[in-house]
């Protein structure tokens, strides 16, 4: 990594001064130290006494090695995640034990939030009736119809995510049509509900928060599978983990 300074004029002068003092005594130099106390007194003295009135800088740019910045970050890290996964064993909170990756290449054991459960037609107590445009005509190597063509892009999961909390997390069994709607047609409905009964999970596990609480645990009491999964062990040790 490289890095770009604002460093004082008169520092490198300074330290030019040091050097040609011990120049000065190397007997290397023995018949240049008349010429070199001449140049300190004529030049170097006179050029740090106007720049001890005229403060000046130049860019001066350093390279560190990625070492000496990720290896610290790596132990402080390694450390940090052993103390806190031994935090949530203890509580009963799940963690993954196999550690991941991020884009800086450190690894971390990052707490295991519940993943987008599978979301069959007519089994979801959100899910809107499905019509035939939601199934896409592509076809599996047996022949059988798929409704998913790829997965959901970032952009796409921010425009569910952002309806779901405008809505307070209280999504009807009509509401997840016109998120549906405003996506690409490649994305089916059943993809919808599904990111939505994943965020309905991370609100059960302390990751995610909606406006108004207590409005949003009045509607999940109505709705018999979300409601179980908010009063589960497993999601009650999450959320009081994420409080901690």
């Amino acid at each position: 990594m490289k890095v770009t300074m604002q460093v004082p004029s008169i520092t490198p002068l300074n330290t030019f001064f040091d050097y040609l003092k011990r120049v000065a005594t190397d007997k290397v130099h023995e018949d240049n130290v008349d010429l070199i106390a001449d140049f300190v007194d004529k030049v170097l003295v006179v050029e740090m006494k106007r720049l001890e009135n005229n403060v000046e800088t130049f860019e001066q740019v350093i390279e560190i090695p990625d070492c000496v910045i990720v290896e610290p970050l790596q132990r402080a890290k390694k450390q940090f995640d052993d103390f806190f996964t031994k935090f949530l064993t203890d509580r009963g909170a799940p963690v993954k034990e196999d550690p991941v990756t991020d884009n800086t290449g450190i690894p971390y054991h990052p707490i295991s939030y519940p993943q987008p459960e599978q979301v069959l037609p007519g089994q979801g107590e959100n899910d809107p009736v499905p019509s035939a445009s939601a199934f896409v005509k592509a076809r599996s190597g047996n022949g059988h119809k798929v409704a998913k063509i790829r997965s959901l892009f970032g952009n796409e999961k921010d425009t569910i995510r952002s309806e779901f909390l405008n809505l307070n997390g209280q999504i009807s069994e009509d509401a997840c049509k016109p998120i549906h709607a405003s996506l690409d047609k490649e994305v089916s409905i059943f993809q919808v509900t599904g990111f939505v009964t994943y965020l309905h999970s991370l609100i059960a596990g302390g990751a995610l928060e909606v406006r108004d609480m207590p409005a949003y645990l009045n509607f999940i009491q109505g709705h018999r599978a979300l409601w179980a999964k908010w009063n589960s062990p497993k999601y009650q040790a999450m959320r009081a983990a994420a409080k901690v």
